[in-house]
């Protein structure tokens, strides 16, 4: 079957564009900071202008940042949604938009992606991603100015966390040696409680370290 050539939109100036077969806004959120106020003002002028549904999509790579994203689209979905816009949320785990987006679009979904916003292509290039998303997905994409704030950190979740269960794994491994040697030179009761102090030192000893650096 033949696909009709996926529109791409111009930014958010709405004279000219074909909301008649429009009748959700599928509103892409990436894992960043955000002006909330201002980006929720434009959504909620498209939507309540044309009488559309909304449905915010955050794309999360991390699941250590689902909390943020969950209250960043939260707040969003809150200052547009009234008593004639419905407002949906999604968080979505991954990567890859064109992934994310192909089991949630429905017939009658325009995307609205914000400007400056790419997608990996080919061998160390990049693409616009209104661009990737309308040939891929061929659904109407509309372009926003760019409300985003690049403040993600330079270094994953994992690697912040790393001196924490280094800790934690040199106190394990030191208490392993020391309840090794305790248990082959006492082995009658004494030694048995002599281990089980270790273990209770043991355990309070990872509690502070996690209320110190976890």
């Amino acid at each position: 079957m033949l696909h009709s050539q996926p529109q791409i939109k111009p930014p958010l100036e709405t004279s000219g564009i074909d909301f008649s077969d429009v009748r959700r806004l599928v509103v892409l959120i990436p894992d960043l900071e955000v002006d909330e106020a201002t980006l929720s003002r434009k959504i909620y002028a498209l939507a309540q202008d044309h009488k559309l549904d909304v449905l915010l999509v955050s794309l999360v790579d991390d699941p250590g940042n689902e909390f943020h994203a969950l209250r960043r689209i939260t707040s969003i979905a809150a200052i547009i949604r009234d008593a004639w816009v419905h407002v949906e949320t999604q968080v979505v785990f991954g990567h890859n938009w064109l992934k994310a987006l192909k089991p949630i679009l429905q017939p009658g979904d325009m995307i609205i992606c914000s400007e400056g916003q790419t997608t990996p292509y080919r061998l160390l290039q990049r693409k616009p991603l209104d661009l990737a998303l309308a040939m891929a997905l061929h659904h109407p994409v509309n372009v926003i100015p760019d409300y985003f704030e690049e403040q993600r950190s330079l270094w994953p979740n994992w690697i912040k966390r790393l001196p924490y269960w280094l800790g934690v794994a040199a106190i394990l491994v030191g208490f392993f040696f020391i309840e090794t040697d305790v248990n082959h030179m006492v082995r009658d009761w004494a030694g048995q409680f002599t281990l089980l102090l270790l273990v209770l030192v043991e355990v309070g000893i990872i509690f502070g370290w996690t209320l110190v650096a976890g």
